[in-house]
């Protein structure tokens, strides 16, 4: 009797410690069970990854990139299910590593920011593989929530970052720094007399002819009015053209950037927007 009640004891204590972790003791037995649970942990983990990647496409709009948003949905399913192999196996774990040592992963995160949504796939993966989805959902919530109330506000604005879009070649966008952003401005200040400027439009492109016909076509229907400073002639064959542009009302300048990047992206290599608050904040500083 005495030896029972130690093994109901033990048995209870071990109950204890493996839900205390987070590992689930889960009663899908079998081959089907465990086919049901990779199943419900994978629809899972992807079901919590797409408000995160429709976030990250949302708020970063013309400067997402596309194989960082697949990593964002792929990338959970597969941790859900490698946690679901390893889980409960120290020699499955060490097998994993040296397996995972020998993968070379190359592709490099344009932003640093770009980190944080690799972490959160991961964690959501990993809640999903110890079948841990509230706490993933939680989070999940959490961290959306505050993505688009920092985008909303524009936080970053405060410490002068992020203040231009822009979209094509990024090599060649000029207005990346402040006192890059503080150049240009003071180029277009001498042009904007008696104008109603609410931002700077930077055009790079190898045929200027064709460039001026592409913005002509698409500033008329969005720019209240437009002028164009005399084009500047850069490295490689690439013309840059500076456009002061009165936006319309209710007219956004990602929908114009949208449309040089998918319209005239054959005639246009890169095109970059400053805001007319980047030269207040600027000249604050």
């Amino acid at each position: 009797q005495v030896g029972d009640s130690l093994s109901e004891a033990f048995g209870r204590s071990e109950a204890i410690r493996a839900q205390a972790s987070g590992i689930g003791v889960t009663e899908w037995g079998g081959a089907w069970g465990r086919l049901g649970l990779a199943a419900f942990a994978g629809v899972g983990a992807l079901l919590l990854a797409l408000p995160v990647a429709g976030v990250h496409m949302f708020t970063r709009r013309l400067r997402y990139d596309p194989s960082l948003v697949q990593a964002i949905l792929v990338l959970p399913i597969v941790v859900a299910g490698v946690v679901l192999v390893v889980k409960n196996s120290l020699a499955l774990a060490f097998a994993l590593a040296g397996i995972v040592a020998g993968v070379r992963f190359r592709q490099k995160l344009e932003e640093p920011e770009d980190a944080v949504y690799v972490l959160l796939a991961l964690g959501i993966g990993l809640a999903a593989g110890v079948q841990a989805l509230d706490v993933a959902l939680a989070v999940s919530l959490l961290f959306n929530v505050v993505v688009l109330v920092l985008w909303r506000y524009d936080v970053a604005a405060i410490s002068g970052a992020h203040l231009l879009l822009a979209t094509g070649d990024t090599s060649l966008v000029v207005a990346r720094r402040s006192e890059d952003r503080r150049a240009v401005w003071e180029r277009a200040v001498r042009e904007a007399e008696g104008m109603d400027l609410d931002g700077i439009l930077v055009v790079h492109a190898a045929n200027v002819e064709a460039a001026k016909n592409a913005l002509e076509i698409s500033l008329t229907p969005r720019a209240k009015e437009w002028r164009l400073l005399p084009p500047v002639e850069e490295p490689n064959g690439i013309t840059r053209i500076d456009v002061l542009v009165q936006m319309k009302k209710d007219e956004d300048p990602v929908e114009l950037l949208t449309e040089l990047e998918e319209r005239w992206s054959a005639y246009i290599a890169a095109s970059e927007y400053v805001p007319h608050r980047a030269r207040t904040e600027e000249t604050e500083e």
